[in-house]
């Protein structure tokens, strides 16, 4: 059975290079992403990120004839922290060092100052309506 956002990530012990490892156990407190067996289902390789509550937080789908990207999978990661953590989305560039978006479950000035590190630059989210007035004013 394959795993669904909002699910708890599948345990397993399994015999490896160093030992025997638990994959809960393994992750402990930590973020981990899970990736599928090589050879793939349908022709398609997911890779699973796990939280730490160990739940899938999100994935990621290529077929087998694309080579995963490390820095994809770390970006993710790095993205699915930074939300968890400071109620923020990351930017667009992806670079952690430009300003971010607040949530819009954030509220209030005083959750935004309990929330995020004073070093983030963030913006609020604008309501769809308004994105999309603003995406077509820049056509």
């Amino acid at each position: 059975m394959t795993p669904h956002l909002g699910d708890i990530a599948p345990n397993f012990v399994h015999q490896s290079t160093v030992g025997e490892i638990d994959f809960h156990a393994c992750l402990g407190t930590n973020w981990g992403p899970l990736f599928s067996h090589p050879n793939g289902i349908l022709t398609v390789r997911p890779v699973f990120f796990v939280d730490l509550k160990n739940k899938i937080s999100a994935t990621i789908n290529h077929p087998t004839s694309a080579r995963g990207n490390f820095n994809q999978i770390l970006c993710v990661i790095d993205s699915l922290q930074l939300t968890d953590a400071d109620s923020v989305a990351p930017p667009a560039s992806g670079n952690l060092v430009d300003d971010v978006i607040i949530v819009p479950s954030l509220q209030g000035t005083e959750s935004v100052e309990e929330n995020i590190l004073e070093d983030i630059h963030a913006h609020r989210a604008l309501p769809a309506h308004h994105a999309a007035a603003s995406n077509e004013a820049c056509q």
